[in-house]
């Protein structure tokens, strides 16, 4: 039986309806109203539908309506639009359920420290109070993993539809809408001395070393003073977006984060430094480390006492001379770097797992490190520089691509959950709750 979703039901319920299985774990008394034995209202291809799951589903809705201050739907308008959700949920699980979806323990810790973040909590925090609320860890885990898989059959989806070419992502930077959204801002002030003497040059080094220890402040220099024979002056040069930037100091500016000076730059008018006082918009700049690593993992073969017996002799071969990369090629575990000699890459230390984020903090530049132990098994690592990195160009063209994606993804979307809906088995044991026959007022 095929029911066609109204543009009305996606475009003023769906936000609240979709969001319901990560909501649902805040209020779970509604989840509790029924026992015993339970009506089935709808058949859903090999999956049903029961009374209680409506009840369930129509009291969180409402309560998300009301904590978005929306206006309340009338009775017709709330129950076509849940019994609908409903029923698209269930597609989806089954849909997932025969492509072999699988959500893993680590992807469900990951969204719900997200989850909790988004609330302002800690992930013990967050489950602490929603175990005060009666909810389960257990049952908080199966809500953000049924939301977690209909995210993927979703995703499975559109991988294939939706194409964002470079030339797509350009244009969309150049209009007026991309240049307002994602532009970078840079708000600058500066110390000035008027003199072309090569002096003034140290006086200012001197000058940001003093603010940079404390012993004056920036603000000192507001009505001018005078240090060795030199006025030194500050300015605020106010905001401005990168293509305004002075072009005496663009590619300093591009590479500094806020509250950096940059070194002293002489022009027509004197020495110069800049201080950038804010960075906002898609402007970024992070810190990387290089580094490259030998991995050898225990496994059913491989004992961890024999694991970390062949780690030990590689470290003894290592420091006795041998090649580094030809040792990573032949032995390291992690298929991702063995072939480029445990080539890592430049990484911000965040993207790695504990122990071997603060092994490499302890390195000093091409220092090896003795073999330490991770989750992942025995390594060696070798740091090779670090660096602060200008990434705007990388964050801009990533926010261009996301806004014309998910532009693209809603449309397909509604689409597809339209097609799926009217292609699947759907059988109303109780006609009341067939969405064709219920009565709704016009919006």
């Amino acid at each position: 039986m095929a029911i066609q979703l109204t543009s009305f039901f996606q475009k003023t319920l769906f936000a609240a309806l979709f969001c319901l299985s990560l909501t649902m774990m805040w209020h779970p008394g509604a989840q509790a109203a029924y026992v015993g034995i339970d009506k089935i209202i709808v058949i859903v291809d090999d999956d049903v539908i029961t009374l209680s799951d409506y009840e369930d589903a129509k009291a969180q809705v409402l309560k998300n309506i009301d904590a978005q201050g929306q206006p309340m739907p009338d009775e017709a308008t709330l129950k076509k639009a849940t019994i609908n959700n409903l029923i698209l949920e269930r597609i989806q699980l089954q849909m997932a359920k025969r492509v072999g979806v699988q959500i893993t323990e680590e992807q469900l810790t990951q969204a719900m420290s997200q989850l909790a973040k988004s609330k302002g909590l800690s992930l013990e925090e967050f489950i602490s109070e929603a175990n005060k609320r009666g909810q389960t860890t257990q049952q908080i885990r199966d809500q953000i993993k049924k939301e977690l898989t209909i995210q993927q059959v979703q995703q499975g989806f559109l991988r294939n539809r939706i194409n964002i070419n470079e030339q797509a992502i350009e244009e969309y930077l150049k209009s007026d809408e991309g240049k307002s959204r994602i532009q970078s801002k840079y708000t600058l002030s500066h110390l000035l001395i008027r003199s072309q003497d090569a002096n003034a040059q140290n006086v200012l080094a001197q000058v940001v070393n003093d603010i940079q220890s404390g012993k004056r402040q920036f603000s000192d220099f507001n009505s001018s003073q005078t240090i060795d024979g030199f006025q030194v002056e500050n300015g605020d040069l106010g905001t401005r977006t990168q293509n305004e930037l002075p072009s005496l100091f663009a590619d300093i500016i591009l590479n500094m984060q806020p509250g950096d000076y940059s070194k002293p730059v002489k022009s027509g008018a004197g020495w110069h430094v800049v201080k950038l006082d804010d960075l906002s918009g898609a402007a970024k700049i992070i810190h990387q480390v290089h580094a490259r690593h030998i991995l050898i993992k225990p496994s059913e073969v491989r004992s961890n006492k024999q694991a970390k017996r062949l780690i030990n002799d590689l470290y003894k071969r290592i420091k006795k001379g041998e090649d580094f990369s030809l040792i990573a090629k032949e032995y390291s575990d992690d298929p991702g770097s063995a072939l480029l000699g445990g080539d890592l890459d430049w990484a911000e230390p965040s993207k790695y797992v504990g122990n071997f984020k603060k092994t490499l903090e302890k390195l000093k530049n091409d220092e090896i490190s003795k073999p330490f132990e991770t989750e992942f098994g025995w390594h060696i690592a070798q740091k090779l520089g670090e660096r602060d990195h200008n990434v705007t160009d990388e964050v801009r063209k990533n926010q261009a691509f996301q806004t014309l994606y998910q532009r693209k993804a809603a449309e397909e979307v509604d689409s597809w959950l339209n097609q799926i809906q009217q292609d699947a088995y759907i059988e109303f044991k109780d006609p009341s709750f067939d969405p064709n026959k219920i009565n709704t007022q016009a919006p």
